[in-house]
């Protein structure tokens, strides 16, 4: 049992950390993020550490929220492929 969760934890770690590089849409990458820290945190307390996995999530937690908002705020239109009607959005355009 304990093999099966290690692989788990492994291959959402690894995951994670490829999708934060590979996805185009920063919202998507930060769930990736989140994903591969807590799968971190999954296999540092296999390791009987949880001082560290509850540092990184702590710490993590708190980064996450300051980082993120910035990075979708500053994000490309196209990128973040925001299909917001034309009536919606005030343009400044009289």
């Amino acid at each position: 049992m304990e093999a099966v969760l290690f692989f788990i934890a492994a291959i959402g770690a690894l995951g994670g950390a490829i999708g934060v590089v590979a996805m185009r849409n920063p919202f998507y990458s930060v769930l990736a993020l989140i994903a591969h820290l807590f799968s971190l945190a999954v296999l540092f307390l296999m390791l009987t550490s949880a001082f560290v996995a509850a540092a990184q999530v702590v710490v993590h937690a708190d980064a996450v929220p300051d980082g993120a908002p910035e990075q979708l705020v500053e994000g490309d239109p196209e990128v973040l492929s925001l299909d917001v009607p034309q009536g919606l959005v005030d343009t400044g355009e009289r």
